[in-house]
């Protein structure tokens, strides 16, 4: 019976053992000791990972975008003196991720001034606006060269007029530019203003290269001053002698037609230039008409009353007009005021021999001696005679007419065709 009751028991302190969880001992304090393991841990220990390296943060300096704009494009950009670029065609550049610092800017560009502005990144506008003047010191002093040495205009360079073009052209309202325009057209005009007092005192001896000269120089200064009233009228007066010098040499058919409008036009708006009523006269005087003819040469005279052919006009006027006192007058003045003027002596001799006054011819012979070269002693005596009757004043009519027509070179002092008109009218008379 025992060996049946030990076998259970056995079995159940065996499975006491199994299930009750050791007991540890205490310390002398009192607290259990963690029991220690006989076994050996042999497994090594997996390895920790190790975090990743991490990447250092660089922090960017801060910076600005500078904007730079010049007049005129395509200027060069200097910054702290190193060449950093141009504008475009629009005069514009960009720099960007310009650093926080203090900067020297330069704009360069050849024939300007060099412009320098600085420029503090961070506080100061990022825009910076350059307007280059030019530097004119160079052209200045050639220019001043030239108009002392009077090479004012010409076919070629240098010459001052092809400077002032050229300068025009690239900086139209600089003050110093438009200075040098001023001083061109006031010496041009000087050059002209002798031809135009020529025109009218020694139209004959006046070439028509000198007319043409004085055409363009005025035309030059009427361009260089537009907005001066007199040297737009010199212009025109050229224009106009010019073509009446064409029309008197038989190379423009319209040269009379011209002449009038543009003589006319500078009366109109000019009422003071003298020269212009002359030469209006004149033409008057080939259209016949009188009437014109004398209001014009007495405006001529209101402003020059010493010119002696403003009087010989007049003269010849009052003598078409049968006014033969007030023609002798006119003539008379034209004496006194230019005791070399054979038209002078001549006209007084007409008028007077259609007077009857006997000695009248004196007039005539001093006309030859006072200028042998005109030929209007010999047409003003010829036509004297022609209105003759006897056969021997018709044949020295014809005589002086013929004369009067070799000296008359290119129809200067009156139309050479109406002369030889006379000549056959007189040698018909003369057959009857």
């Amino acid at each position: 019976m025992f060996s049946r009751i030990k076998v259970p028991f056995i079995l159940c302190f065996f499975m006491l053992c199994i299930a009750i969880p050791p007991v540890w001992s205490q310390d002398p304090s009192g607290r259990p000791t963690k029991p220690t393991t006989d076994k050996p841990n042999n497994k090594p220990k997996a390895d920790k990972p190790k975090p990743p390296p991490r990447t250092p943060v660089t922090i960017a300096p801060p910076t600005v975008l500078l904007t730079v704009l010049t007049e005129p494009a395509e200027s060069e950009i200097y910054i702290n003196g190193d060449k950093r670029g141009a504008t475009n065609g629009e005069g514009r550049v960009v720099f960007e991720k310009m650093p926080l610092a203090l900067y020297t800017v330069e704009a360069r560009k050849e024939g300007f001034r060099n412009v320098s502005k600085p420029f503090n990144a961070g506080s100061d506008s990022p825009t910076l606006v350059f307007k280059l003047e030019p530097d004119l010191d160079t052209p200045a002093k050639q220019f001043e060269t030239l108009i002392a040495s009077g090479t004012l205009m010409g076919a070629s360079p240098p010459n001052a007029l092809a400077l002032v073009t050229e300068l025009s052209a690239k900086y139209p309202n600089h003050a110093e530019v438009v200075r040098m325009r001023g001083v061109l057209a006031a010496k041009l005009s000087d050059t002209v203003r002798p031809v135009v007092t020529n025109t009218v005192t020694g139209w004959r001896k006046v070439t028509r290269d000198e007319l043409a000269r004085a055409a363009e120089a005025s035309a030059k200064a009427a361009e260089l001053r537009s907005d001066d009233a007199r040297t737009k009228s010199a212009a025109a007066y050229f224009r106009g002698v010019l073509a009446l010098r064409d029309w008197q040499m038989g190379n423009s058919a319209d040269g009379l037609g011209i002449a009038k409008n543009e003589l006319e036009k500078i009366t109109t708006s000019d009422a003071t230039f003298a020269a212009a009523f002359y030469q209006l006269g004149v033409v008057s005087i080939i259209t016949n008409d009188l009437r014109n003819a004398e209001m014009a040469f007495l405006n001529a005279l209101r402003f020059e009353p010493r010119w002696a052919a403003a009087n010989i006009g007049l003269g010849w006027v009052y003598y078409g007009s049968a006014r033969p006192r007030e023609a002798v007058d006119a003539y008379r003045n034209a004496t006194t005021q230019d005791p070399t003027s054979a038209a002078a002596y001549a006209g007084l001799g007409l008028v007077r021999a259609n007077r009857g006054e006997k000695d009248a011819v004196k007039e005539f012979d001093k006309a030859k001696q006072v200028d042998p070269a005109s030929p209007m002693p010999h047409f003003y005596y010829g036509l004297f005679l022609s209105q003759s009757k006897k056969t021997k004043d018709l044949e020295q009519a014809e005589q002086e007419l013929t004369t009067a027509i070799q000296k008359n070179t290119n129809n200067l002092e009156f139309q050479n065709s109406r002369v030889q008109q006379m000549i056959t009218d007189i040698r018909s008379r003369r057959k009857k």
